[in-house]
């Protein structure tokens, strides 16, 4: 309940406290006396968004505060809400002010029981405490989301609401992981493809280590034949020749050496030395003639040699490596492909647990949907009962449950509302057939219904009445007071048959002195009621007739006005 608003410097309010009461509160005054600003105070208390135009001339900042008494439906709510990081203890608090400050720089400061906040903090708080029904919110009823939220307000489980969310979340989760380990298990699969290709390739070439080097050495040799050949032929004249050769010239060195060493022993070291070259010139001859006779040409050999060294040069333009890279490159391809072969899985049992989810979700969706069409009707009864008593009564209001294809949190339902307005006319969505006027109606008898059934502990409506008047008008004020026997009321009206069930009425009033506006609120006794309910009857000129209508319509006599 809110007990205790302050303003200062809003608008045109430039200091204000007014003092609520339990049940309904209503507030008058005159047409741009104020009373859209005391709304705006609070929906600024609410977290709503705002600018620095707002802030009274002259001053730098604007600042409202509200003191709100909890009673169990505020604290139940605050408990389940574990993240909202108040720092108070909700079970024996016993109050919450809230706090804004608004500067120049449309900068806001949020205070909750005088410790700063945030604006998303104070909302979903505000958002427990109060709820503001206004005549412009009938575009919600466009919404065919806020039906589907009216409709479960009405008469759907919140418990078989929570277990639906909580199947498509569950759903949802075993969909995602399914469709992770696919696309990650088909990433895999194109990874183990795209090696294995090359792998293959390399593989069944059958490339040895340093080949493209010894087939080039090949290559070379084989292309030379002619030519290593007259190599030999004239390394071996050089060698062999009679008369020039080296092995004769070396035979006839040893001779003399020797013939020499005859004389002077010293000599023999040297016949010692020429020995071992006598020796290897004779190996390099035996060499060279046995090299020379398996030397033959081979245009085949040649042809197959350079077709391998062509496919190696394609394999090395192609991964940008030299062989030996490549091949090292291979045995790494072959180490991913093991492991990747070790951990590609099968998603069968993700498919199933899917499944089994997706029958949970289903079998849950069905009892929410049947459960939504039970309510559907009733809600189409207590509707068109409801609008009778407010100058509807040809009226055919229609709740309509279909089903969508795909599931989400709030289940496969699509709900909205078809009203027939007159006989003969066919049921159309709200936003086709019904008027402002009838919008602000119908939004009056849902908010009146489903507060019955769950609401915030202050219900603030701001001129629901508008298009109404005579008994209609009355209609409304009763449901307003139907309203505050389980929630505190707040209402901003022009309807004197509204004022006169208030259990408390306030007046707002601007007065101008000396170039300045000022704002004002005041709690009216009985008397000054009757003066406040005969000015709106009556307009401009208030006569004795009005007054005493005021008083008939408040039920007062004259002992009433002397307490």
């Amino acid at each position: 309940m809110l007990l205790v608003l302050r303003i200062r410097n809003l608008a045109i309010i430039e200091e204000l406290e007014v003092e609520f009461g339990p049940g309904l509160n209503v507030i008058t005054g005159e047409t741009g006396a104020g009373k859209s600003v005391l709304l705006k105070a609070i929906e600024l208390l609410g977290g709503k968004r705002s600018s620095s135009n707002l802030i009274r001339e002259g001053a730098e900042a604007c600042e409202v505060e509200a003191l709100f008494v909890l009673d169990e439906r505020a604290r139940k709510s605050f408990k389940l809400e574990e993240d909202l990081g108040l720092d108070i203890d909700i079970d024996n608090a016993d109050d919450l002010l809230i706090r804004r400050i608004l500067d120049r720089s449309g900068r806001s400061k949020f205070y909750i029981n005088g410790r700063l906040s945030t604006a998303n903090c104070v909302q979903r708080v505000s958002g427990f405490l109060f709820d503001i029904t206004a005549q412009n919110q009938a575009h919600l009823l466009v919404s065919a989301e806020r039906h589907r939220e009216f409709l479960d307000q009405f008469g759907v489980s919140d418990d078989l609401l929570s277990q639906v969310a909580e199947a498509y979340g569950d759903w949802g989760v075993a969909s995602r992981k399914l469709g992770a380990l696919e696309r990650q298990s088909a990433d895999m699969q194109v990874r183990v493809e795209q090696l294995s290709a090359q792998v293959e390739e390399i593989r069944r070439l059958d490339i040895k280590r340093d080949e493209r080097r010894e087939l080039e050495i090949e290559v070379a040799k084989l292309s030379s034949v002619e030519l290593l050949a007259e190599v030999c032929s004239e390394a071996s004249l050089l060698l062999e020749d009679d008369s020039s050769g080296i092995c004769a010239q070396l035979s006839r060195l040893e001779e003399r050496i020797a013939l020499g060493a005859e004389k002077d022993p010293t000599l023999a070291q040297v016949v010692e030395l020429i020995e071992p070259a006598v020796a290897n010139i004779g190996e390099v001859l035996f060499f060279l003639q046995s090299y020379s006779s398996k030397l033959e040409e081979d245009p085949t050999r040649i042809e197959n040699l350079r077709d391998r060294l062509a496919e190696i040069g394609r394999l090395e333009r192609k991964h940008g490596k030299a062989i030996n890279e490549i091949l090292s490159q291979c045995e790494d391809w072959e180490r991913e492909l093991a492991e990747l072969s070790g951990t590609l899985s099968d998603p069968k049992h993700l498919r199933l647990e899917l499944e089994q989810k997706d029958l949970v979700l289903k079998k849950l969706e069905k009892e929410l949907s049947a459960e939504r069409r039970k309510a559907a009707q009733a809600l189409s009864r207590v509707v068109e009962a409801e609008l009778c008593k407010l100058n509807m009564a040809q009226a055919k209001f229609i709740v309509e449950v279909s089903a969508i294809q795909e599931s989400s949190r709030f289940g496969r339902d699509y709900v909205r509302f078809l009203l027939a307005a007159n006989p003969g006319q066919p049921a159309c969505p709200l936003a086709d057939v019904a008027s402002g006027g009838e919008l602000s109606r119908i939004l009056l008898v849902l908010k009146t219904i489903i507060n019955e059934r769950e609401s915030a502990p202050l219900q603030i409506f701001d001129e629901i009445d508008v298009g109404v008047g005579g008994a209609v008008a009355h209609v409304v004020g009763e449901k307003l007071k139907k309203v505050a026997e389980f929630s505190q009321v707040i209402s901003i009206t022009h309807a004197p048959q509204i004022a006169s069930l208030a259990e408390h009425h306030f007046v707002i009033r601007k007065d101008t002195a000396s170039g300045e506006t000022r704002t004002s609120v005041s709690s009216l006794s009985n008397s000054a009621r009757v003066d406040e309910i005969a000015r709106m009857l009556a307009g401009k000129r208030v006569t004795k007739e009005f007054k005493q209508s005021a008083m008939k319509l408040l039920g007062f006599n004259a002992e009433v006005l002397s307490e």
